[in-house]
């Protein structure tokens, strides 16, 4: 299999395991809402509104990208995004918001 054909199964296989956990639905059949792509974790809701925050990302790879005209939908959780920042080598850059919205 060339680097081209593993790259297309790859993100195939990705897709479908995103479109799954979009999907995802308790035994009596209502959605259960968004889960952490990383850990798996469910995030909290009721009456339709998340009362946990997490990191959505949604990236529209672009001409210059062996990506190009694919899109990544997906959301972690608190402690996976901390987890992820804490192993970059460069910082991030991180301000105090006076008003919340």
């Amino acid at each position: 299999m060339n680097n081209n054909a593993e790259y297309n199964k790859t993100m195939n296989d990705q897709t479908v395991r995103m479109e799954s956990i979009d999907k995802r639905t308790s035994n009596n059949g209502d959605k259960t809402g968004k889960v952490c792509n990383k850990c798996g974790k469910a995030f909290a809701r009721v009456n339709d509104i998340y009362r946990e925050d997490f990191l959505e990302i949604n990236k529209d790879w672009g001409f210059f990208s062996v990506k190009d005209g694919k899109t990544y939908r997906f959301a972690i959780c608190e402690d996976c995004c901390e987890s992820l920042v804490k192993s970059f080598v460069v910082p991030v850059e991180v301000s105090d918001t006076t008003e919340l919205v």
